[in-house]
């Protein structure tokens, strides 16, 4: 499990908890915020992958705090580099 603070864009305030094999996490238009082994595709409300492929709801937000839920999805392994980047200056 890892820590991340503002895993999705635009919600900056939210620390979550998750798991290892996750490579990208979203919000869908209903606020449910979820991580993803793989790259998800984007439906009519949600973002979606194949029914074997792991995905994990990590939070619920009110929806209406926050960008466009088509805009919201992150590459976790970059928000990472972009931290140790960070430090590093």
């Amino acid at each position: 499990m890892r820590a991340l603070t503002g895993l999705v864009k635009g919600l900056r305030e939210l620390s979550v908890i998750i798991p290892k094999w996750a490579k990208y996490a979203a919000m869908d238009e209903d606020g449910e915020v979820l991580v993803y082994a793989k790259k998800p595709e984007i439906n009519i409300s949600s973002w979606y992958v194949e029914l074997h492929d792991n995905a994990m709801i990590i939070a619920r937000v009110d929806p209406s705090k926050y960008i466009n839920w088509t805009d919201s999805l992150v590459e976790i392994m970059a928000i990472q580099s972009h931290r140790c980047d960070d430090k590093a200056i």
